[in-house]
């Protein structure tokens, strides 16, 4: 039964590591690939688009400690497909008309499917794998999970040169309720268990215990403001920028901010080693963030050959990595049982980065261009809000306390 069980939860964890990647995927591909054709299609500017994308993100947000909550007290099983389904029909029905309001309306049903995506990961890795190890797996599984921008951003800008764009995310669409459909096959039989199994789990003694300890706070600060400015470079305005500043195509910039991901994919497990090794979280964290304000302020000011940008972009990707961490640093100071619950907690602050960054900086954008005409100066006047970000990251690692990992 033991080996069973252990099966059933390594299955489960391929599942919504699968999950983890479609979600991050098409939610990150389809408003950076296709920003200007969006914009077209609904007939607004960049900071319509801007909001637009945000409304993702509050719903994302407002709904990360109610998943944590779900996710410890019932099936994680039952919860991934059903997100599945849930992230799938948001995709195909925010293309559907070009009426903004239901457009408005898409993006928060696609932020409700997407928001149980991380959450899951983080705590089934937290549920089946040794504390002091969870760093490491836990970033193997996000690493993971950025190959789902990584391929689909460079394929859905090929894709939407060849076929109509509405038709290639309608596809898109198409393929996670497929996903779905396997995952019902290979989730089937034995027990509908949940990793927690908390039935009894104590709802308002646990948000007490949580919100009273100021190290959840500060870690969740910086943690929104390392992904804030990241998100807001892959997800929204990081293609148009270089397509802009650089005068590239549309595949081109594609596969260039892909670079970001692919830094994610190898950074993420070597921060993970390199805080094991230093045997310290926060020392990382301070250095990745310091790393990550030089490398954007290279980004912004110096006019780079496209080579060098690539090089530059995966470092960013590297670096940025640094912001995994704040999820096992924080999960490592209280019981599994209350795992799902944290991360939902530390991850409602980390996600208003996200939804506070993207329509800043398109708003930035806005004011310093003219009447909807945005030069490459303008582009690079937009991007300073990322350096404000991270800026404030960095601070935050200063109230973070530097406990030793080997003594989780």
């Amino acid at each position: 039964m033991k080996n069973k069980l252990s099966v059933t939860k390594i299955m489960l964890w391929i599942f919504c590591v699968t999950f983890f990647v479609y979600q991050y995927g098409v939610r990150s591909a389809v408003p950076n690939v296709l920003n200007e054709d969006l914009r077209e299609y609904f007939s607004i500017n960049a900071t319509g688009m801007g909001t637009l994308i945000s409304l993702f993100y509050c719903a994302y947000t407002i709904m990360q400690i109610p998943v944590g909550l779900i996710i410890d007290k019932f099936s994680a099983k039952m919860i991934s497909i059903l997100a599945f389904v849930c992230v799938a029909l948001g995709i195909m029905m925010f293309i559907s008309t070009n009426n903004y309001a239901i457009a408005s309306v898409s993006q928060l049903f696609l932020g409700i499917g997407c928001s149980f995506a991380f959450v899951l990961v983080m705590k089934i890795t937290n549920d089946v794998f040794p504390k002091p190890k969870v760093a490491f797996f836990s970033s193997i599984a996000i690493s993971l999970g950025s190959l789902g921008p990584v391929l689909m951003g460079p394929l859905l800008a090929y894709l939407s040169q060849v076929y109509y764009w509405k038709n290639v995310v309608l596809a898109f669409g198409g393929l996670g309720f497929l996903f779905s459909l396997l995952g019902c096959v290979m989730l089937k039989g034995g027990k509908n268990e949940s990793l927690a199994e908390n039935s009894q789990l104590d709802i308002s003694g646990t948000l007490e215990e949580i919100f009273s300890n100021s190290q959840y706070f500060f870690i969740g600060i910086f943690s929104m403001c390392m992904l804030g400015p990241v998100s807001a470079f892959c997800d929204a305005w990081g293609l148009t920028f270089i397509k802009n500043v650089y005068n590239l195509s549309r595949v081109e910039a594609a596969s260039i901010v892909s670079m970001v991901y692919a830094g994610t994919i190898i950074g993420g497990p070597i921060v993970a080693l390199i805080a094991e090794k230093c045997n310290s979280y926060k020392k990382v964290m301070f250095g990745g963030s310091l790393s990550l304000f030089i490398l954007i302020l290279i980004l912004i000011f110096v006019t780079l050959d496209i080579y060098a940008l690539y090089v530059l972009l995966f470092l960013i990707g590297c670096v940025a990595t640094s912001q995994f961490l704040s999820f096992p640093a924080a999960i490592s100071m209280v019981d599994k049982k209350v795992g799902g619950t944290l991360t939902g907690v530390v991850n409602t602050i980390t996600m208003l980065g996200c939804t506070i960054v993207a329509p800043l900086v398109g708003w930035s954008i806005d004011f310093f261009g003219t009447d909807g005409a945005y030069s490459a100066t303008d582009y690079r006047n937009g991007m300073m809000i990322l350096l404000v970000s991270v800026a404030i990251a960095i601070i935050s690692t200063l109230f973070i306390k530097n406990k030793r990992i080997s003594s989780h």
